[in-house]
């Protein structure tokens, strides 16, 4: 374990928490990286039982990381504590998750033995439930065409065959049929988040948005550009009126 100390944004907000032994990366069989402890499964992560409405309201918190009870998922997960990056970005998304934020199914959109997976690969110190305790509108794969091809273009981006890349590009695509921002429905802590996610699992794709598009907007047009359909009648993005709608603040 290298001596080298840093220090963890827990809540992703600048606000800076206790220094940590920055670990050597540890991989599974899969490939993905493990924390850098020998961790031993753990009891089963508790999250309270609530509702949509109890989010955005007035005085309640706007983002993941200001809500008291993803925090608390944060934690139990090991967020913040000795975890490689490839688990931090998943933790964040869990426990959002967990906690009632985003658009995400139960299972995250995976299948059974994907999630089981998933967990005993990821996070084999938590023990994590199908289901978070909290009502949401999840979107269906009804009427959403575009699902197959969203998973195929995030797939043909990814760097080899990395079994964590598939199940991310299950995950980003279920987050496309939302209606906001894709990092706010994939209840990601910020946009950073979802650029590191993009970059590290799909780094092919990510190349592509050099001009830095909102990327659910891109991805969309990357498989527009796919069936050759113009989407676009500016010449030139930096000349089309609607520039601010596709390269504006993601907020």
């Amino acid at each position: 374990m290298s001596a080298a100390l840093k220090r963890v944004d827990v809540a992703g907000s600048g606000v800076l928490d206790h220094a940590i032994p920055t670990p050597e990366p540890h991989l599974s069989q899969d490939g993905v990286e493990l924390r850098g402890t020998n961790a031993r499964p753990g009891p089963a992560v508790s999250c309270a039982a609530r509702t949509e409405t109890q989010k955005g309201a007035p005085g309640t918190p706007g983002v993941p990381w200001e809500d008291p009870e993803v925090l608390s998922i944060y934690r139990q997960l090991g967020g913040g504590d000795l975890l490689s990056p490839e688990q931090e970005v998943w933790v964040r998304l869990i426990a959002s998750w967990l906690g009632g934020w985003g658009v995400l199914p139960e299972r995250l959109g995976l299948a059974p033995a994907d999630f089981a997976r998933l967990n005993q690969t990821l996070l084999p110190h938590a023990d994590l439930p199908e289901s978070p305790l909290a009502t949401r509108d999840a979107p269906t794969l009804n009427g959403a065409f575009e699902y197959d091809d969203l998973v195929d273009l995030l797939l043909s981006g990814r760097e080899g065959e990395g079994i964590a890349s598939g199940w991310m590009a299950t995950v980003v695509a279920r987050g496309c049929l939302g209606s906001d921002h894709l990092w706010q429905d994939l209840g990601l802590w910020s946009r950073s988040d979802l650029s590191t996610l993009m970059n590290r699992h799909f780094p092919q794709v990510a190349a592509r948005n050099d001009k830095d598009m909102k990327w659910k907007k891109f991805l969309y047009r990357q498989l527009c550009e796919q069936e050759e359909v113009l989407i676009c009648k500016s010449p030139s993005c930096a000349a089309c009126a609607d520039f601010s709608v596709c390269f504006g603040p993601e907020e």
